[in-house]
């Protein structure tokens, strides 16, 4: 190929690739502005930490505690004075004694809501007094009942949350035991108390600028 060949076939594909490069950048700017807010729950170091099953709202002692920490993934997002969140566990385990129930294995439970935060002297938005929840999921007793579904919308909410809420954020958020966050266990209600600790963050550029690059290639080649 002649060098006025190869002139002319860098013309021809000098718009292919402006078109690409400015697919990518828009297709970056875009993802990057859109989870500006949201940030993502890192699973490697999220978790549901503690938890207990109870026979009464005081939870002394406790029929149940959590086996191990058990990862959840989902968003937070702190805007302003109000902190929202979407929490997915996936499946955990409880042991204990209550009658003939020994454990109690709790599958999809998600835990959503916005309350409203304050920010205190040590740089911390704490979640301000009665604020309430929605937890949904299901719970299948151990060694006597059946599995049972828990649907509660007047969950209480305390904790905080640290960090920069336009990067990444840490927090801390206890569930119940007061108002209906309550399973039925092999025939007895029995009160929740979930504490979930969650890291969030934004996506990396470098993972929007890869997904960019890709869509642009993916049209220089529709293109060509």
């Amino acid at each position: 190929m002649t060098f006025v060949e190869d002139a002319e076939s860098m013309r021809t594909r000098l718009p292919t690739l402006l078109l690409s490069l400015l697919i990518a950048v828009l297709f970056s700017l875009t993802t990057l502005s859109s989870v500006a807010s949201a940030l993502a729950i890192d699973p490697g170091n999220s978790g549901l930490d503690q938890g207990a099953v109870c026979a009464d709202t005081l939870c002394l002692p406790p029929l149940m505690s959590l086996a191990a920490s058990a990862p959840v993934t989902g968003t937070l997002d702190l805007t302003g004075s109000i902190l929202s969140f979407d929490i997915q566990l996936a499946s955990a385990s409880f042991v204990g004694a209550d009658g003939a129930v020994s454990g109690l294995d709790l599958t999809s439970f998600q835990y959503t809501g916005s309350v409203g935060v304050t920010l205190d002297g040590a740089n911390n938005w704490v979640v301000d007094p009665s604020q309430l929840a929605s937890v949904t999921g299901t719970v299948t007793p151990v060694g006597a009942g059946s599995a049972a579904s828990v649907t509660a919308s007047m969950v209480l909410v305390t904790g905080l949350c640290n960090g920069d809420p336009g990067s990444s954020l840490v927090c801390g958020l206890v569930f119940g035991p007061m108002a209906d966050f309550t399973a039925e266990v092999n025939g007895n209600t029995r009160y929740l108390r979930h504490t979930v600790d969650a890291l969030a963050a934004i996506p990396e550029p470098g993972t929007a600028l890869l997904l960019g690059a890709g869509l642009a290639a993916l049209a220089t080649r529709r293109r060509a």
